[in-house]
């Protein structure tokens, strides 16, 4: 009887949004967590924790059909990212064993491109030479690709959609960073990360051919500052010459992604600019 089961490497909030699109495929939902108990209904918890050596050994026994890889490091720093992306992917790779699965996802991000002054990227821009973390994710890449595993990279931009959103945060305390016009940042609903798993799981499913990457963003960079100023204006709150100015540093570095292998491909945004995104939020929410 051959598997149908989609197995998620890491059960944050993306696993829990996608899990109702994904059953919807008749798939079965394993989440691994270190907290299995936390998990919705949709899921049969697994606990195991993907940096210890040997905890996904039983991936080999569960043949799972599919598997979403979203990896996250321990803190924030060099070291817990090794842990949390090189070593979990090692762990990963000895856990299948000799199990291929017919698609692996690895939820990877924007922070790997070089590109620092605004212009535009794809998936196939220079990676990063100078950023250490980037270059962590890069490794992790590199590890799952030689394994000769179907992959798919979905490359993430900055990930929002939480009620409780930090930036709105921010300026409804009047936290703003420099305004610096061509400082361009690229955003990405977390429901439309998670529809693109859906979408890829589909496509598999239904034998259609998928590129080995797709960059994940909105159709609509956008500067640190435009996004400030109009939630600001949203929010009703002046913005005043005795704001605070954030020290806020754009960590990926500015550069715009270009999303159009992934609209072209058939994937529709549910949010496809940070307005559409955020007014989603702010409907929702008592501000």
């Amino acid at each position: 009887m051959k598997s149908n089961i989609c197995a998620f490497i890491g059960s944050g909030d993306l696993a829990i949004r996608s899990a109702s699109l994904v059953s919807a495929l008749d798939l079965d939902l394993v989440a691994v967590s270190r907290n299995p108990n936390m998990l919705p209904a949709l899921f049969r918890g697994i606990e195991a924790d993907y940096t210890r050596s040997g905890a996904l050994k039983f991936l080999n026994a569960l043949k799972p059909k599919f598997l979403i890889v979203t990896f996250k490091p321990l803190k924030p720093d060099l070291a817990g990212y090794k842990l949390g992306f090189v070593t979990a992917a090692k762990n990963l790779l000895d856990g299948l064993g000799g199990h291929i699965p017919s698609l692996v996802i690895f939820v990877s991000s924007t922070r790997v491109f070089a590109e620092n002054e605004g212009r535009w990227v794809d998936e196939k821009s220079p990676r990063t030479k100078s950023d250490p973390f980037g270059k962590l994710i890069v490794e992790t890449e590199e590890i799952l690709s030689e394994a000769e595993l179907p992959l798919v990279v979905l490359y993430c931009s900055g990930m929002y959609g939480s009620s409780k959103d930090y930036l709105i945060k921010r300026v409804k305390e009047g936290v703003f960073s420099p305004q610096i016009e061509k400082n361009y940042t690229n955003r990405i609903h977390r429901q439309d990360v998670a529809g693109v798993f859906a979408w890829l799981l589909e496509s598999n499913l239904k034998k259609q051919p998928l590129h080995d990457s797709y960059i994940v963003s909105d159709s609509y960079p956008a500067s640190r500052m435009e996004i400030e100023l109009w939630l600001a204006d949203r929010l009703g709150i002046p913005k005043t010459a005795g704001e605070i100015v954030s020290d806020f540093s754009n960590r990926a570095g500015s550069k715009r992604c270009d999303n159009h292998l992934l609209v072209t491909s058939g994937y529709k945004l549910l949010y496809p600019d940070y307005k559409s995104g955020y007014e989603s939020i702010l409907e929702t929410s008592d501000h």
